[in-house]
């Protein structure tokens, strides 16, 4: 493959023994290893070379339709099919725990399946009394101890494996609060005005070996519409954990709808924060809304999933403004809580739509200006949109103010440990002191498409969107 690489782009990558040997090694080979023990059991059992090439063949298919239709997880993902994806920047971190222990599980299911098809294997031919005896309750039972007691390791791993799923974003309680969402604020919020975003002032804490982050920040909210706005919405994603809400400098208890009483107050409706200042927004009026958030991002098991767009891992962070990853999103997630199945089709829309004035589709209609200061270790460069200020450095964490020069409609946090050692006199590389052409074949070799200014540069399409 290699070769033929080589031969076809003229790009040649050497063959690295240490990730050839975990990923053929250590993750094929109980794959492999289980396979042939499942084999050999259904051959003990029924002692027929044709019959076991057909049950074995029903079970292959069998798990490949289980695994398109998404019906397989971390504990039944026995093949690992679409169950790795190598990163050079993460290798196999984003999901390193659960595919650990898959393979653990994988390795005790082997050991009991051995035990079973040596219990079951025809080594001499049977007395019909001695079969009839041993299907004695008694005799059974006896018999059957050492095979359960070796299948207690497989059922304990197993049921942890679930439990730990189920307290994911995709188990069970995840998806009836984000059902909750959706059923609870759809008639009244999908189609409510939104409040434009007009100042972001933020403090981002990392902490990537904990995957874990903190943000105080404060919204400035502007009524942008023609009427009065009686509320304003903002949406809070189910792994961000409030701390506290302040209302143009008051603060706030987030409480049920049933007990609201005056205003300013702010319901929880589900995950939709409902904010009503303490009289209703006039056109173009203003309020400010404090938050203070703890997140884990991701946070907990998912049941297949070995990826994501954004993250805070040990070996790097990305996050969005977009998608409210860190940060409260302006107004109501609509299709949040429905299956890809129930997804309603795209609006359609009337022949002159175009001559009215039209949101877009993706994204806030209005500017915003921000201030974000980042606090994050000081091995670590990370970077954000708008300029950068003076760093600051204390007890083994950096921190960096980055401030907007312009409107913009779309703000994100990228960063990674830096890949040269930290004290070292000089970086190998400098964005800001290097030439021009440097500085274009670096980016074309990262492949990322940055936004270079006087003081730095952020890896996004643009500093006007971050």
């Amino acid at each position: 493959v290699l070769a033929y690489q080589f031969f076809t782009t003229g790009i040649w990558f050497g063959l690295q023994p240490g990730v050839f040997l975990l990923i053929w090694g250590l993750l094929l080979a109980p794959t492999l290893i289980i396979w042939s023990a499942f084999v050999m059991v259904i051959f003990s059992l029924t002692r027929n070379r044709y019959a076991t090439y057909a049950l074995c063949l029903a079970a292959l298919s069998g798990t490949g339709l289980a695994t398109r239709w998404g019906y397989m997880n971390w504990a039944t993902q026995w093949h690992l099919w679409n169950g790795v994806r190598w990163s050079e920047l993460d290798r196999l971190g984003f999901a390193r725990g659960e595919i650990t222990w898959n393979r653990i599980l994988t390795l005790c299911a082997t050991v009991v399946l051995l035990a079973l098809s040596l219990r079951f294997y025809p080594r001499r031919l049977n007395d019909a009394r001695g079969v009839a005896d041993r299907f004695s309750p008694w005799r059974l039972l006896c018999s059957s101890l050492p095979i359960l007691g070796l299948a207690v390791p497989t059922l304990l791993i197993a049921g942890g494996m679930l439990f730990a799923m189920r307290r994911g974003p995709e188990g069970g309680p995840a998806v009836s609060l984000a059902k909750d969402y959706w059923k609870q604020n759809v008639s009244t919020w999908k189609s409510a005005p939104f409040a434009a975003l007009d100042k972001v002032n933020a403090s981002v804490d990392l902490y990537p070996e904990r995957r874990s982050f903190r943000v105080k920040g404060e919204y400035v909210l502007r009524n942008r519409s023609q009427a009065d706005m009686d509320a304003v919405a903002l949406t809070v994603r189910t792994h961000l954990r409030v701390e506290s809400w302040t209302v143009d400098g008051a603060e706030i208890q987030a409480v049920k709808p049933i007990e609201r009483d005056g205003r300013p107050s702010i319901e929880n409706r589900s995950g939709l924060m409902v904010v009503r200042p303490a009289k209703p927004l006039a056109p173009d009026a203003t309020c400010r809304v404090g938050f203070d958030l703890q997140g884990t991002f991701p946070s907990g098991w998912s049941k297949t999933q070995t990826g994501a767009g954004t993250f805070v891992l040990p070996s790097g962070v990305v996050l969005t403004s977009f998608d409210g990853s860190f940060i409260p999103l302006v107004g109501f997630m609509d299709g949040v809580g429905l299956e890809d199945k129930d997804q309603p089709e795209a609006r359609e829309y009337a022949d002159d739509h175009y001559r009215q004035r039209v949101d877009p589709e993706f994204g806030p209609a209005w500017g915003t200006s921000m201030e974000m200061t980042i606090t994050a270790p000081e091995d670590w460069t990370v970077n954000c949109v708008g300029e950068p200020g003076p760093q600051t450095t204390s007890d083994g964490r950096k921190s960096t103010m980055w401030k907007t020069t312009e409107p913009i409609r779309f703000f994100n946090i990228v960063g990674r440990r830096a890949w040269w050692r930290p004290g070292a006199r000089n970086p190998p590389f400098s964005m800001t002191e290097s030439t021009p052409s440097t500085r274009s074949a670096w980016r074309r070799f990262w492949m990322l498409p940055a936004s270079i200014t006087a003081n730095g540069f952020t890896p996004t399409r643009g500093s006007r969107c971050g």
